[in-house]
């Protein structure tokens, strides 16, 4: 499954809905589906209403954070 399609069903499980939940027209979210990508600033909004990280939205622009480990290494992940 796609982001989109995540979003999508977080959001009611169509792109009116996403669409709705956004305050954007649903050509909007039918241009970014079609140019596969969200605006940078979707993604923010999208990770505060749906709780996805929005490095997952945008890993392009939005590296996901280092966490340390207990001995204060660094762990990372990685994301298929």
């Amino acid at each position: 499954m796609s982001i989109f399609q995540d979003v999508i069903k977080l959001a009611g499980g169509t792109q009116k809905a996403l669409a709705s939940a956004l305050g954007v027209s649903d050509n909007a979210v039918s241009k970014w589906r079609i140019n596969n990508q969200f605006p940078t600033f979707r993604a923010i909004q999208i990770e505060e209403k749906f709780g996805i990280d929005r490095s997952l939205i945008r890993p392009d622009y939005f590296k996901k954070p280092i966490t340390l480990n207990e001995d204060n290494s660094e762990e990372c992940s990685v994301i298929n």
